[in-house]
């Protein structure tokens, strides 16, 4: 028979998995949720995103671990 508290800390760290994922996806999310708007799914819109988010994507690849 296992104590009450170990059900308590299972749980704790199958929520702290569940959030440290939804953590990572938000701005995925986000963006897709961004996209389904006709006012923002433009290929204008597309590529000022992709213009400003590669100057941080060049930064991070610089980056020396």
């Amino acid at each position: 028979m296992r104590p009450a508290h170990t059900e308590d800390i299972e749980s704790e760290s199958r929520l702290s998995a569940a959030a440290r994922f939804l953590f990572g996806v938000r701005p995925l999310i986000g963006l897709i949720v961004l996209w389904l708007n006709s006012d923002f799914a433009t290929v204008d819109n597309a590529m000022n995103v992709l213009t400003r988010t590669s100057f941080i994507g060049i930064i991070a690849v610089g980056r020396p671990s």
